[in-house]
């Protein structure tokens, strides 16, 4: 080959290369750390040498496609799963992930917790796009003369890969600009046609604004985003509350030990507790752990950016420990499997709680990091948890007995007035929950049995809470309750004491449950309540000492025999047993890669259509509810979507109050959705009108200019697809 075509071709090569490196920065907002970089780049890199290595040999196609799945293969495994190999070598595990990774990859990233730890089947996906594109892009910038087809595979990773990586997308605008250039600088050497200053003016134009444009297409706090639409991975029973265990795990004879948590010495003497679950949900009868489990990989999103505490490391090993959930330390930051299938274990961000998938978690083995906050004096000057972030943690569900609340404002106050918010949950801990437990008492924490624990009286009214009777089920749930009450955000956790630390570690029985209540304080996380059996003791100087030795409960269990490797057929067990069952094979990772740009468009046409059959309707009442449902429509697009308890006039309310006067229209339309729905016999022509010349009005109102990004966004915007609660019952 003469020089000068050799030196063109490998400036194609390297335009190819530098046009995929440039679309890469779009998983930065998906992965926790910029470790995901070197690994993708280096795929970029290594597909688009290989690719031109093979190209100058100019195969067939069938020898081209081999060497690029070979090329991947081996870039994933040596890449992306070293810790699979042994020796050197890939292994039966590096196969399983690898495979795992080129079929499900896309819907594990769909499931998983963000931001992601940038490691594993997570990161394959990520990989393979990478490496397929700058091969597929220098093979035809090598064996092809049209000027744009080496474009193509790296615009179908980009197109693939914005669905997967969440609504929060971050505008890269110096990559965004070489990759631009790239492109046209490669377009108008392909080209060969035009005069020269021509071409240079399209690429600077082109840049310019790809350079400015791209920031604001990444913006946007209403992104219509898959992952909303996607069922968490790992769904909690609504009738799951560990806080109900409590009393038969108090009771059992003799105790069953659960598990084993190995910690330094300097560590444990600032532990008494270790929790399982942190439960929001209250409805009157039951506290549940409610969430959404996403698969999290090794690292937790959520809390490491709250200040203070300490950062606490411990290996947990299960014994007798029933399913679904995992004990972690404080407010967890990771978790690193020992021998398990990472996929089998999905994580609520908003609290903190771990569930696993499998039907087993006997000798599971696992790491641990939590943040253990304690409780100081800077509480005394903190406020408690604000925002709608936190409305869940206030919502009351039923009530306690009057006389209780006249109660906790006693506690509260002084004659020099209230106390600060701290204090006055100190004082409704130490004069409420600081009682002996009474295992005699009913199991139960639902109003009616927390009003029995509560009342002795027969008149409430006239009850005395220091003659309160039970365990740390009802403290926990009374003491919570009585916080939301007061406007505290607070949640019930349900764990175990920490209280036999002998050689290094502590063994946890089933005498060990017990609940305690948890309040968020704003800057510093949440702050257990209630009294703990065994606390670490304090030295005048403020130091922890470590908690006494002090004889086993029961006998210890002989060692087990840990085996130095898990079965490949029992991971292969547990992923299957995991939430991956739908979206998964080959046809539909193919369909997302290639048919993307069509779906969007589907989704315009499908919105049209809806639009004219609605407009279209044979009836007053249909018609009427059709220009109601596409008022809905729109403000669905823009984020304000509307709930199951709401009548009409209510969402209006809610979204003027959320977008302000842009929704005045849809105040005005209310009534006449209404009214088609009680009262269809008084609707005429004139009313069909006004309500869609008000859902028109609404339209213009939100979106002014007839052509706009937001527009655009919106008409691809596949949420008003799905039905709506109130819609169903309007119709």
């Amino acid at each position: 080959m003469p020089g000068d075509a050799l030196a063109i071709r490998s400036l194609h090569a390297l335009l190819c290369i530098a046009i995929t490196v440039a679309t890469t920065p779009v998983y930065q907002a998906f992965f926790a750390t910029t470790e995901f970089l070197p690994t993708v780049l280096g795929a970029a890199c290594c597909g688009g040498v290989i690719a031109a290595a093979v190209a100058i040999r100019r195969p067939g196609p069938l020898p081209t496609v081999i060497a690029a799945l070979a090329g991947a293969s081996i870039f994933a495994a040596y890449g992306v799963l070293t810790d699979t190999l042994r020796g050197g070598l890939p292994t039966g595990r590096t196969a399983a992930e690898l495979g795992t990774g080129a079929v499900r990859g896309w819907s594990i990233m769909l499931s998983v917790g963000l931001p992601a730890e940038p490691r594993g089947v997570v990161l394959v996906t990520p990989a393979l796009l990478t490496w397929f594109a700058a091969f597929g892009a220098v093979t035809l910038a090598l064996r092809t003369s049209r000027p744009f087809a080496p474009l193509g595979p790296p615009v179908l990773a980009l197109a693939a890969a914005l669905p997967l990586v969440g609504g929060d997308l971050r505008a890269q605008p110096i990559a965004m600009a070489l990759g631009i250039a790239a492109a046209l600088v490669l377009a108008t050497l392909r080209g060969g046609h035009g005069r020269p200053g021509v071409r240079l003016a399209i690429i600077a134009l082109a840049t310019a604004v790809g350079v400015l444009a791209g920031p604001l297409l990444a913006s946007g706090t209403h992104r219509a985003d898959p992952r909303d639409l996607r069922a968490t991975p790992v769904r909690a029973d609504s009738t799951l509350s560990p806080l109900a265990l409590i009393k038969n795990q108090l009771r059992q004879s003799p105790a069953q030990p659960l598990f084993t948590v190995r910690i330094d010495q300097g560590s444990a003497a600032q532990l008494d507790r270790i929790r399982v679950a942190a439960l929001p949900e209250y409805n009157g009868e039951l506290w549940t752990a409610a969430g959404e489990y996403r698969f999290a990989g090794r690292r937790f999103a959520g809390h490491e950016e709250l200040p203070g505490g300490t950062r606490l490391t411990a290996e947990i090993e299960l014994q007798g420990l029933g399913p679904p959930f995992l004990p972690v330390l404080g407010e967890p930051t990771r978790l690193e499997l020992h021998g398990q299938d990472p996929g089998a274990v999905g994580v609520d961000a908003g609290t903190g709680t771990a569930m696993s998938t499998a039907a087993d978690l006997r000798n599971w083995r696992y790491r641990t990091e939590g943040l253990i906050r304690r409780r100081d004096g800077d509480l005394e000057n903190l406020t408690p948890g604000g925002g709608p972030a936190f409305d869940r943690y206030r919502a009351v569900q039923g009530g306690l007995a009057p006389g209780w609340a006249a109660e906790l404002r006693k506690a509260t106050e002084t004659a020099q007035g209230p106390l600060s918010a701290y204090a006055g949950l100190r004082e409704l801990e130490k004069d409420l929950l600081d009682q002996p437990e009474d295992l005699s008492v009913p199991a139960g924490h639902s109003i009616g049995a927390l009003n029995r624990a509560l009342t002795r009286s027969e008149d409430p009214d006239l009850a005395v809470y220091r003659e309160f009777t039970g365990y740390s089920e009802q403290r926990a749930a009374i003491f919570t309750l009585l916080a939301r009450e007061q406007g505290y955000p607070a949640r019930v956790a349900v764990g175990y004491k920490l209280r036999v630390y002998r050689n290094g570690e502590f063994r946890v029985t089933g005498h060990d449950a017990f609940a305690w209540p948890e309040v968020h304080f704003d800057g510093y996380g949440w702050v257990p309540f209630g009294p703990a059996d065994t606390k670490p003791v304090r030295n005048v100087d403020g130091h922890f000492q470590p908690p006494p030795v002090l004889v086993d409960p029961v006998p210890a269990p002989p060692p087990a025999q840990r085996p130095a490797q898990q079965p490949e057929a029992q991971a292969g067990e547990q992923d299957r047993a995991g939430w991956t069952g739908a979206l998964t094979g080959w046809p539909l990772a193919v369909a997302l890669l290639l048919v993307f740009p069509a779906c969007l468009a589907g989704i315009a046409l499908a919105k049209a259509w809806r639009h004219r059959r609605r407009r279209a309707a044979s009836t007053l009442t249909h018609s009427v509810l059709g220009a109601w449902q596409q008022a809905v429509d729109r403000l669905t697009e823009r984020g304000v979507r509307q709930r199951a308890a709401e009548t009409a006039a209510e969402y209006a309310q809610r979204a003027l109050r959320d977008l302000g006067p842009a929704a005045r229209p849809l105040t005005e339309l209310a009534p006449l959705a209404s009214a088609a729905v009680f009262a269809p016999h008084t609707l005429d022509t004139v009313t069909k009108d006004e309500a869609w010349q008000l859902a028109t009005e609404l339209d213009g109102t939100l979106y002014p200019k007839p052509f706009s990004v937001p527009r655009l966004r919106a008409a691809v915007d596949p949420r008003p697809l799905y039905p709506q609660v109130l819609a169903r019952r309007l119709r």
